[in-house]
């Protein structure tokens, strides 16, 4: 055991952990502030800085001791491979449950692709089976980069699905319907079960397009049909009245009370809870929505059981704070249906476009939660902004 500077540790660039939650941190912090150190870390002399370390494991123990401002730390110094340090950072975490079915993956394939250890090796280290570490690498391939950029929600979503979840997830063929299912499934705090049944009931799109002339949805040939009229009329009467600014009536269709919630849609894209998502709609209908003139470009919507996912593509223009803009939207809207009435539960509004505008524009239109198209009971779908 040795007493080292804690500046002269360095991470180990093989954890199989991509996160500690602050929380975690700040509780060790207090159990090392009133006990002192009961357990060492360790580390292992860095293969190329002569005095330097890399921690093997211990990762809590000494950020928390950073923050403590200590200036050394009681370690164990032990000799390890790259190999060894990366098999010795997931068994423990894996004996403590503390990493993520993804982070298990991001692990897995590592040892597979740059130290060359087949699927029935990974399988004997850590005491499970080779279709089981096979499941758990098909993680990686739920989303593509370029899904995860323009999702960055994403990064989070995929740290608390589990491995069971994304097997499901990948037999959604729709790309849009399984990035929305994922969110669905984290936000809702979704069972395996749950999901299956979702997924199972899951129906194809039907694309409703909207022109100055008429509004049409495609014809089913299932027996969803009704229950997509449905579901249709009232994602419009909920769009009308958001752009009419009829608050009161507006917020009929949502489920405020009962678990409604709400991703924001600027960065970090945080799951909002009820309070402030509440906050967000009622400004949204109350001081924006209004102002603008928008038009639907497109809607389509899944139904399966008693519950039901509305993608809509919404084109928005108008003035705020005296200056234009004009600005491309996607949102999804999650319903699901209690004592035969349909009601929201989850939405989700991003930008498809960075925004056209003269001048500067402030975030009045994507701080709030929803924009709303125009009038559906009129002929014209497009409504002049008051």
């Amino acid at each position: 055991m040795e007493e080292i500077p804690i500046d002269a540790i360095e991470p180990n660039p093989f954890n199989s952990r991509s996160e500690y939650p602050a929380s975690s941190i700040s509780r060790m912090a207090s159990s090392l502030q009133a006990k002192g150190q009961i357990a060492t870390v360790k580390v292992r002399p860095h293969p190329s800085s002569k005095g330097r370390y890399q921690i093997v494991f211990g990762h809590r123990r000494l950020q928390a001791a950073k923050n403590l401002g200590w200036r050394t730390i009681r370690a164990e110094v032990v000799n390890m491979t790259d190999e060894d340090m990366l098999e010795q950072s997931l068994i423990e975490n894996i004996e403590r449950e503390t990493i993520s079915d993804y982070d298990k993956a991001a692990v897995f394939r590592r040892f597979n692709k740059d130290f060359h250890r087949t699927y029935e090796d990974i399988a004997q280290m850590i005491g499970t089976t080779r279709q089981n570490v096979s499941n758990y690498v098909g993680m990686l391939d739920l989303f593509t980069d370029d899904e995860v950029v323009h999702h960055p929600e994403l990064v989070q979503v995929l740290q608390d699905l589990s491995e069971h979840h994304a097997r499901l997830l990948s037999g959604v063929e729709d790309r849009n319907s399984r990035i929305e299912l994922a969110k669905m499934t984290v936000a809702g705090k979704t069972s395996v079960r749950e999901l299956d049944h979702v997924i199972g009931r899951l129906r194809g799109w039907y694309p409703m397009e909207v022109n100055t002339q008429s509004l049409q949805i495609s014809q089913s040939k299932r027996n969803d049909e009704e229950a997509i009229r449905k579901v249709t009329g009232i994602v419009m009467d909920y769009l009308r009245f958001a752009h009419e600014g009829r608050w009161r009536d507006f917020v009929e269709f949502h489920l405020f009370e009962k678990g409604f919630t709400m991703f924001d849609d600027l960065p970090p894209y945080n799951l909002l809870d009820r309070n402030l998502a509440y906050s967000k709609k009622r400004e949204w209908v109350k001081d924006v929505a209004p102002r603008l003139m928008v038009s639907v470009k497109a809607l389509k919507v899944d139904v399966f059981k008693n519950a039901a996912i509305v993608t809509l593509e919404l084109l928005y223009s108008g003035k705020l704070k005296k200056v234009h803009v004009e600005s491309r939207i996607r949102g999804t809207l999650v319903l699901v249906e209690r004592r035969k009435a349909w009601k929201i539960f989850h939405e989700h509004w991003s930008r498809m476009d960075s925004g056209k505008s003269r001048g500067s524009v402030g975030e009045d239109l994507i701080s709030s939660a929803s924009p709303a198209p125009s009038n559906m009971r009129s002929s014209n779908f497009i409504k002049r902004a008051r």
